[in-house]
């Protein structure tokens, strides 16, 4: 259902913030995910967040 999700919003134009396991981060990113967060890793909903503030990602690189 994520993927789907992904690939709507981003087809839409939105930025696309999605969370994934490190081995589905390529795949994500595929699918049209700007940017993808490793959501076991300690942090996450906090790295989601910073993510969310900067119009280009963690550190608001282009």
């Amino acid at each position: 259902m994520g993927g789907y999700a992904v690939q709507i919003i981003h087809h839409l134009g939105a930025r696309v913030l999605a969370t994934a396991s490190p081995d589905n981060v390529q795949a994500v990113r595929a699918l049209g995910a700007e940017e993808v967060i490793d959501y076991r890793a300690a942090g996450g909903p906090d790295a989601v967040a910073a993510a969310a503030r900067h119009p280009r990602g963690r550190g608001g690189a282009a």
